[in-house]
């Protein structure tokens, strides 16, 4: 397979989806409908807890893709399969960090509309990245892919 197409075809990278579902939240926010989280005192700590889960499970990934010697970004070559670290517990463990990431910052905002927008996330990262995502790592690693994909969950 040429290098250069040896990636998944993806609509947009996936930072994009939560990046502009939180602007959006902002701007609802801002714009619509107060706040309710205000009201629960302990939003912001539980906001920074899911902060720190969220990092250090992306931090995790990284490294285990940068030891691996293949890359993180989708749109490059895909070298090697990881399945080790963070990846024995779910098969996109970056993707589940965008969640508690997404939640965590909107909570420490008390931004009530990222809760709101965490199934469009979910929806948006499920058809448009990890669909794409799974269909090239089948064709890629074949029989190798399928066994790992039946050991381990999608998410958690």
């Amino acid at each position: 397979m040429d290098a250069r197409h040896d990636h998944p075809k993806l609509v947009l990278p996936p930072p994009t989806y939560p990046a502009v579902l939180f602007v959006m939240a902002w701007v609802l926010d801002q714009h619509l409908i107060p706040p309710f989280i205000d009201s629960v005192s302990s939003a912001p700590l539980l906001g920074a807890i899911l902060v720190i889960l969220g990092l250090g499970a992306a931090g995790w990934a990284v490294l285990r893709f940068m030891r691996a010697g293949t890359h993180v970004e989708p749109h490059k070559p895909t070298l090697a399969m990881v399945m080790d670290g963070p990846f024995r517990f779910s098969r996109n463990p970056i993707y589940a960090s965008f969640f508690a990431l997404f939640a965590g910052v909107g909570m420490i905002m008390k931004l009530e509309w990222t809760i709101v927008f965490l199934p469009i996330l979910w929806l948006c990262l499920r058809l448009w990245v990890i669909a794409p995502e799974e269909a090239f790592l089948s064709s890629r690693f074949g029989s190798e892919y399928e066994h790992y994909r039946q050991k381990v969950r999608r998410w958690l």
